[in-house]
């Protein structure tokens, strides 16, 4: 029996990469049929000099920023994975 994993709507496919910040996944988002990155991160304030509230700030700019791009080397081609 394959039990799918699950991080809200979206069905986690596999693991795309670490960075200081967390996680990225490769999953599928059943709203709108795609293939999709799902970044986790950490908001543990221990060695990053910011404070939790700087950490979700900085998260959320990122999050803004890649899902606006067209670019490719940016979030929003996931075709190579």
């Amino acid at each position: 029996m394959v039990t799918a994993t699950k991080a809200g709507r979206y069905e986690i496919l596999g693991e795309l990469g670490r960075g200081g910040m967390g996680v990225v996944y490769r999953a599928k988002d059943p709203l709108i049929g795609r293939i999709v990155a799902v970044k986790t991160i950490r908001l543990s304030e221990e060695g990053t000099g910011m404070s939790h509230d700087q950490l979700v700030a900085r998260f959320q700019n990122r999050s803004t920023r890649c899902g606006a791009s067209d670019a490719p080397q940016h979030c929003s081609d996931l075709r190579r994975w």
